[in-house]
């Protein structure tokens, strides 16, 4: 990135700032993007578990319906 960022226009300064900022994280800090299925960020098991939630919510709507007729 540090290589192009002429080439960025106005976006310099931030790629500038971007570059100072990262360039104090240690090796290995993202090692998620290493492993092979861990999810890289916190939304992605997230996202998982609310689509969970919804299928139990579903789930849950349709029992109570079918009781209900009981």
């Amino acid at each position: 990135m540090s290589h192009q960022k002429g080439k960025a226009d106005t976006l310099e300064p931030g790629i500038t700032h971007f570059l100072k900022i990262t360039r104090s994280y240690w090796s290995g800090l993202f090692h998620c993007y290493e492993v092979e299925g861990l999810p890289r960020t916190n939304n992605v098991t997230l996202n998982r578990l609310l689509v969970f939630y919804d299928i139990i919510n579903v789930v849950v709507l349709v029992v109570k319906s079918l009781l209900h007729q009981l």
